[in-house]
């Protein structure tokens, strides 16, 4: 007799196989119905190549109408991931972090690709189930490989999606589309030039929460790089102040007023720069 525990895995395996199954079907109902109303034509009879006898007579036809499937459910304990072919499914987590939960599919290689067509196809959907309880997730994100490919590391494609999550938090919804289509258009342009689509499920409390941090970082980023930047020039000031010291006793008395005169401007300038510096600045240049 199964325990509750294997009878709740059990079911919740039947219900999602029940899910793909009918994914499938209403897939195949729409490409037999649009076969009917738009037969393929000799033209892409001859592109077929190797299959085109057997879309002649018939047979899985499907094929020629080849997609991937990337979708995210989500319900009030679960969220469910399903994937078939390349693109992705990331989650953006509360914290910051992202993880891609399903694993990506060792026969999609290059331009090769699982499909929805594939004759296993119902075996070779990957299922994720994320239980909301043991985590919290700020944002999903299914995505075309497009997107994926146009960053070269998954951390630049972690500070995009928060940088999306940012100014979704900062915006009305009704500007939503209008932004989401302006930022897929910049990845066309700056990307690797291949179709791009994107869509996702947002927790909008744990959105406005994970901008507010994500603003924070960046003031820390970028008062940190003003912090260092001023630490530059005070380092180069200081080098050019002992240059022009040792270099005044080595020149002629007529060299000299215009070595002081840039010793003077040096010293003006250091001070300035201290001035403008943050008590914690000021006792890192004073270590």
């Amino acid at each position: 007799m199964l325990n509750a525990v294997t009878s709740e895995k059990y079911a919740g395996k039947r219900i999602i196989r029940q899910l793909t199954d009918a994914i499938l079907f209403d897939w195949s109902k729409q490409v037999k119905e649009d076969l009917r109303n738009d037969p393929l034509t000799e033209d892409e009879y001859e592109r077929a190549d190797i299959y085109a006898e057997q879309y002649i007579n018939g047979i899985h036809v499907e094929r020629a109408y080849g997609a991937t499937l990337v979708a995210a459910l989500e319900t009030e304990k679960y969220i469910l991931l399903l994937q078939q072919g390349d693109g992705r499914c990331d989650v953006l987590y509360s914290d910051g972090t992202m993880a891609q939960p399903v694993p990506e599919d060792e026969r999609c290689e290059g331009n090769t690709t699982t499909s929805l067509s594939d004759e296993d196809a119902a075996d070779g959907i990957r299922v994720v189930l994320i239980s909301k309880a043991s985590c919290r997730a700020a944002a999903c994100f299914v995505s075309t490989d497009g997107v994926d490919n146009s960053f070269f590391e998954d951390e630049d494609l972690r500070e995009f999606y928060l940088e999306v999550c940012t100014r979704l938090a900062g915006c009305d919804t009704e500007a939503w589309p209008e932004y989401l289509q302006a930022q897929m258009e910049e990845v066309t342009r700056h990307g690797n030039g291949d179709d791009v689509s994107l869509a996702g499920i947002i927790d909008l409390s744990a959105m406005d929460l994970l901008a507010k941090e994500h603003l924070k970082a960046l003031e820390k980023k970028r008062m940190e790089e003003e912090r260092q930047q001023r630490q530059d020039q005070l380092q180069k000031l200081r080098q050019k102040r002992e240059e022009l010291q040792h270099k005044i006793n080595d020149v002629s008395p007529f060299e000299q007023g215009q070595i002081v005169h840039e010793y003077l401007q040096c010293v003006i300038l250091y001070r300035e720069l201290m001035e403008q510096m943050v008590p914690t600045d000021v006792e890192s240049d004073r270590r």
